[in-house]
């Protein structure tokens, strides 16, 4: 008898190539030319197709109104649809008023394309701390059942230090679902999606993964489609550090995803906690 895929939570922060304050000056306009999206989501869902995945797209207000049929098809297929944002841009550069305002409108926006309410919440660039928590209220106010912006430990650019590793009610009325990390006795570390997953080799996430496993929640992973596809346009000048944790590993993204897809039971977050 085989054994059965252990779950894991899949996750995606939906948005253009191009986000980031520090990458801007440096594109030309013939890259502009250049719509990867379509392929990197079309990349995506064949494999969960395929292995019979699911997964939860956290989307920003600029995907979902230029591509709203890529979007409606996603929800079609059983995937959950949140919020990235609703801007890309970190939550200390919004007022109160705009982020609950942009909130609204993207809420209508997917209500209106897949006709379901989004229910959880994701910032951009992790950008979710002590200053800026006052968006919890807001995403309460708004009827949101969770959040999944916390990342349990400060890596400098973003992080919490000595969050809580497992889910939590962050403010009553409001679950918070941390990002993964593997944890050896007090010591905690990233693994779980981005720039670690592209640059650990394949076999060392795993076993970090199978840490993750015997931790007290089911493990969630989280990938951006465009560090997935290898067409994406890549800058050619500008910071070389920045560049090359942006774009290292890119190549080899999609068959690692692959492998996850194939050999894990991959769920949305919905499914996990809300079903």
């Amino acid at each position: 008898m085989l054994e059965a895929k252990k779950k894991l939570i899949l996750t995606f922060d939906v948005e253009l190539w191009d986000e980031g304050e520090w990458l801007k000056p440096f594109i030309t306009s013939d890259m502009y030319k250049i719509d990867t999206f379509p392929k990197s989501i079309k990349n995506i869902i064949d494999l969960l197709d395929k292995y019979g995945g699911h997964a939860t797209f956290f989307t920003t207000l600029e995907i979902i109104e230029k591509y709203p049929e890529i979007i409606k098809d996603i929800s079609a297929k059983g995937h959950e649809i949140g919020i990235h944002g609703p801007k890309h841009k970190k939550l200390k550069n919004y007022s109160r008023e705009e982020f609950r305002q942009d909130c609204i409108h993207e809420i209508e926006y997917i209500k209106k394309i897949t006709g379901k309410k989004p229910l959880g919440y994701r910032a951009p660039h992790f950008s979710l701390n002590k200053e800026t928590d006052w968006v919890l209220a807001t995403l309460k106010e708004l009827d949101f059942k969770y959040d999944s912006s916390i990342f349990p430990i400060n890596l400098g650019e973003y992080g919490v230090s000595k969050a809580p590793t497992s889910r939590y009610e962050i403010i009553q009325g409001l679950l918070e679902i941390p990002i993964t990390v593997a944890e050896f006795g007090k010591v905690r570390i990233p693994f779980a999606g981005g720039i670690y997953f592209r640059f650990l080799p394949y076999g060392i996430f795993n076993l970090l993964l199978a840490r993750a496993f015997k931790q007290k929640n089911t493990p969630m992973v989280y990938f951006h489609p465009h560090e997935l596809e290898p067409e994406t346009p890549q800058i050619t000048s500008g910071p070389r550090l920045k560049r090359y944790i942006k774009y290292f590993g890119v190549k080899k993204g999609l068959k690692k995803l692959e492998d996850i897809i194939k050999n894990y039971d991959c769920v949305s977050i919905e499914e996990i906690f809300f079903k």
